[in-house]
C-alpha cells in the first residue's frame, strides 16, 4: 500500500477513522434495501394479479411499473455488490483490507454509478404509470385536469431523459467517475473532470420531488367533489395520498445528499445516498401499485370481515335514492362530479357497478336513455344519470 494513501497516515482524519475502524453500518443498509425491494416485488405481483383477474388484460401502466421494478432489481444488486466491496465501512479500513488493490474501491464506485444512472428512468416509469392510471380512473371533462395530466407526463418524461444523460455523463470520460479514486491508493489518477456533486445530484432530485408533490395532489379536487359519503371520500384520498411516502423519501434523499457532499470518509458516508436512492424507487412502486391493486385488498378485507359485503348499507352514498325521489349520484347542476368516471376497482360499492353496467336503461319517469359502459376498473358515464324512484337493486 502506498504511503500516500488518502487520508494520509498520521493525519487527523486518518486517526479518527482508525479509532472507529470496526464500525459497520452495512447490516441496516442491507435490511432497508432488501425489505423495500421485496415489498415492491410483492406489490407488482398483486397488481398484475388484480389486472388479470378484474380487467382481464395488462395495459401500458402495468408494463411501465414492471420496467421500473426491473431497474430496482438492478439497483439492488449493484448496491449490495458495493457493500461487499466496502461501502458502509470507513475509508481507511476499505483501503487497508482491499486484497486486490485498487480494484475494490473502483468496483465499489462503479456500482455507485450504476445505481445513480438507473434512478432517473425508474422514477420516470413510476410517474408515467401513475398518470396513465389517473387518466383511466378519472374520465372528466375539465380541461385543467387533461392539461395537468399531459403536462405532468411531458415533464416526467423530459426530466427522466435529461437526468439519465446527466448521470451518464456526470464525469468525462465516463470511467473517470471510478478511476479518479486511484489517487486514494497513492496511484496517479487519470485525467478527467466531473460535475459538482451537490449541483448534479440535488437539482434533479428537487425537480423530481416537486413533480411527485403535484402528481400526489392532482386527484384530490376530483375525489373531493364526488357525491359520495365523506367516509368514502376519505378512504379514496388515503389510498391516493399514500404517495406522500415517496415525497418523504425524496426529501430525505435531498437532506442526505447535502449532508454527505464533499465529506472525507466517502465509503462510510455515501452509502446513505445509495440506500435512499433504491428505497425511493421501491417505495414509489409500492405507492403506485395501491390503486390498481384495490380489488385484491377489498376482497381480502371482506373475507376477514373488515369491510361489509353483500347488500349495500343506507349510509354508503349521500344521495341514495328513496321513495318518490329522483336524486342523482352526480350533481344535477354542472360540476366537477358530472363527468367523473369512477368505480375505483372495488372501493365503490359493487351494487353501483352492477346497476351501472347495463346499457340503454331508462332511469325514472320521463327519463331519457343513457348509454353506460362498464369497465372492470371504472364506470364510464357518457351522460348524466338520474335515478328512478326505485332502489338500485331493482335496476339489476
Amino acid at each position: 500500500m502506498s504511503r500516500h494513501m488518502i487520508p494520509a497516515p498520521g493525519s487527523a482524519e486518518y486517526n479518527i477513522q482508525i479509532e472507529k475502524y470496526d464500525e459497520d453500518i452495512r447490516p441496516q443498509q442491507y435490511a432497508a434495501i432488501i425489505i423495500c425491494t421485496l415489498a415492491a416485488t410483492l406489490s407488482v405481483i398483486l397488481r398484475l394479479y388484480a389486472q388479470q383477474k378484474y380487467r382481464k388484460k395488462l395495459s401500458w401502466d402495468d408494463w411501465l411499473i414492471v420496467g421500473a421494478l426491473v431497474l430496482v432489481f438492478a439497483q439492488t444488486i449493484a448496491s449490495i455488490l458495493s457493500m461487499v466491496d466496502g461501502a458502509g465501512l470507513h475509508q481507511v479500513r476499505v483501503l487497508k483490507e482491499d486484497q486486490n488493490a485498487p480494484n475494490g474501491l473502483l468496483r465499489l464506485y462503479t456500482n455507485y454509478w450504476i445505481v445513480s444512472v438507473l434512478w432517473a428512468p425508474a422514477i420516470m416509469c413510476i410517474k408515467l404509470s401513475i398518470l396513465i392510471v389517473y387518466g383511466r380512473l378519472f374520465l372528466v371533462q375539465q380541461r385543467w385536469f387533461k392539461y395537468a395530466l399531459w403536462g405532468n407526463a411531458l415533464y416526467a418524461a423530459g426530466l427522466g431523459i435529461a437526468a439519465t444523460f446527466i448521470f451518464l455523463l456526470q464525469c468525462l470520460p465516463v470511467n473517470y467517475y471510478w478511476t479518479r479514486f486511484l489517487a486514494y491508493y497513492g496511484y496517479p489518477a487519470p485525467e478527467g473532470k466531473c460535475l459538482p456533486q451537490l449541483a448534479h445530484l440535488v437539482t434533479p432530485q428537487i425537480l423530481s420531488t416537486a413533480s411527485d408533490l403535484v402528481i400526489l395532489l392532482l386527484p384530490v379536487p376530483i375525489i373531493w367533489r364526488l357525491h359520495v359519503a365523506n367516509a368514502r371520500k376519505v378512504a379514496l384520498l388515503l389510498v391516493f395520498l399514500l404517495g406522500a411516502f415517496t415525497v418523504g423519501c425524496g426529501i430525505a434523499r435531498i437532506s442526505v445528499i447535502f449532508h454527505v457532499s464533499n465529506v472525507a470518509d466517502v465509503t462510510w458516508n455515501n452509502i446513505d445516498t445509495v440506500t435512499f436512492t433504491v428505497v425511493e424507487c421501491a417505495v414509489g412502486i409500492v405507492c403506485a401499485n395501491m390503486p390498481p391493486s384495490a380489488p385484491v385488498y377489498t376482497a381480502f378485507m371482506k373475507r376477514i370481515g373488515w369491510m361489509p359485503g353483500g347488500e349495500p348499507t343506507n349510509n354508503r352514498y349521500v344521495n341514495k335514492p328513496t321513495a318518490n325521489q329522483k336524486p342523482s349520484v352526480f350533481s344535477r347542476n354542472k360540476s366537477h362530479a358530472d363527468d367523473i368516471d369512477l368505480e375505483f376497482q372495488g372501493l365503490v360499492p359493487e351494487h353501483k357497478a352492477q346497476a351501472w353496467s347495463q346499457t340503454g336503461v331508462k332511469r325514472g319517469d320521463g327519463g331519457s336513455e343513457h348509454t353506460l359502459t362498464h369497465d372492470s376498473d371504472m364506470i364510464r358515464v357518457d351522460h348524466k344519470v338520474e335515478w328512478s324512484s326505485s332502489d338500485v337493486g331493482e335496476a339489476k
